[in-house]
Order: C-alpha cells, then sequence, then structure tokens
C-alpha cells in the first residue's frame, strides 16, 4: 500500500537469536511482500563493559546466519564492529540527533555532552564537531553517520546502497538520489587551524565531565 501510493520503503530487521527461530519465515514473506530480503543488522549487547554481539550462538553461526539475507548493510555492520576508526568526525556540526520530546541535542548517538534547545529560545544552538574526541570503542551509529558521510576522509558506500535492494523497487527515484548524497558535499571541512583548536576545546570539556562524575 505505501509503494502503491508513491512513498519510500525500507524493511530491516536487528538479528538477534529470538528471530533466528522465524528466519525462513521471514525469508519468504518479505521478499512475497515487498519484492526483497530484508536488509539486517547486526544487534550489540552494551550491557556490560566491554560491549559484545547480541547472541548465545558463536560470533561465526550469528554470521552465517545474517549473511543469508545477501544484505549489505549487514556486512557493513559485521565489517564496522568494534573497529575504532582515527578520522577526523563532523559530527555535531554536520549531523546531530534531536529529542524531539525534551529538546536535548547531542551530537551523535553516543555523545554525553549535550544541550537542550528549547531552553532558552535566544541562546545560540553550538555546531561543533566531535573531531578526534570520540571515546567510543567503534563507532556507535555507522549505518547513519559514517553512510552520511561524517568522516570524509574514508570512503564508505551511501545511506541507499546499504539499505535499498535493487529491483524491488522500495525507494522512489528522488529518495534515492537524496540518500545517495554524502554530507560534505553540502559542507566545509575545517581548516587545519580550527580542527586543533575544536580538539583542543572538546577534549578540555570530556576531561571537565569526567573530573565531575567521579567528584559526584
Amino acid at each position: 500500500m505505501i509503494k502503491k501510493h508513491g512513498a519510500s520503503i525500507v524493511v530491516q530487521v536487528n538479528l538477534c537469536d529470538a528471530y533466528a527461530l522465524y528466519w525462513d519465515e521471514i525469508k519468504r514473506l518479505v521478499p512475497e511482500n515487498t519484492g526483497a530480503y530484508p536488509q539486517v543488522v547486526l544487534t550489540r549487547d552494551v550491557k556490560g563493559i566491554k560491549w559484545k554481539v547480541y547472541t548465545d550462538c558463536s560470533c561465526d553461526e550469528y554470521v552465517r546466519i545474517g549473511k543469508e539475507m545477501d544484505s549489505p548493510l549487514f556486512d557493513f555492520t559485521v565489517k564496522n564492529f568494534m573497529h575504532k576508526y582515527k578520522e577526523y568526525c563532523y559530527a555535531g556540526d554536520w549531523s546531530g540527533r534531536l529529542n524531539l520530546a525534551t529538546g536535548v541535542l547531542t551530537s551523535c548517538y553516543g555523545c554525553r555532552i549535550a544541550q537542550n534547545i528549547c531552553e532558552g529560545f535566544n541562546k545560540k544552538i553550538i555546531f561543533e564537531a566531535i573531531g578526534h574526541n570520540c571515546t567510543h570503542d567503534y563507532c556507535f551509529n555507522g549505518t547513519h553517520f559514517l553512510a552520511l558521510g561524517v568522516m570524509p576522509s574514508i570512503d564508505v558506500p551511501t545511506y541507499a546502497e546499504l539499505r535499498i535492494q535493487e529491483g524491488a523497487g522500495w525507494y522512489i527515484d528522488e529518495m534515492k538520489r537524496f540518500l545517495s548524497g554524502k554530507l560534505y558535499d553540502d559542507n566545509e571541512e575545517y581548516c587545519f587551524a580550527k580542527k586543533v583548536f575544536i580538539d583542543v576545546k572538546r577534549a578540555a570539556r570530556f576531561y571537565k565531565k569526567k573530573v565531575q562524575g567521579l567528584i559526584k
């Protein structure tokens, strides 16, 4: 019905053991109703100190099951899980995560430094890149931000390439063109001096938050 009315769709499943029980049914029903297998995402377990894949299976068995859908998104999430990028990241300037219920804006899904843009509408919204100051073991939501180009120096597939299923008619042409672009096509990269300045400033803010947390 959605496709009939001219909208784009994407069918995506986060692979976990509970869904694996219905894998054959999913492999049958989704193509029958949407024209292609769903895109698959590796699911992480973030409860402990060290993140791991959210499964009781071996990692090899988990990956084998996920690859049955022939999903470029799954291959990308497996490749990038726990892989630390050291390139300059423009999340926080070119992209962000806004909670529409609270007005809290953060640089990305994993950044703990936040500003509330609904408290005092005359206050300036700060748009600053994270730079080299990401505190996580790997890109917290690389399937969104990396694919959209927040790190111009690395070569990764576009957002559309990771989610579209060619020939299935999931995306209208306009949406495909839009999600095939990169943020660095329309945003200016910092000069060397600004990169260093933002890096030092961000590092000081992270250190301050860490000290405050220890004191508390």
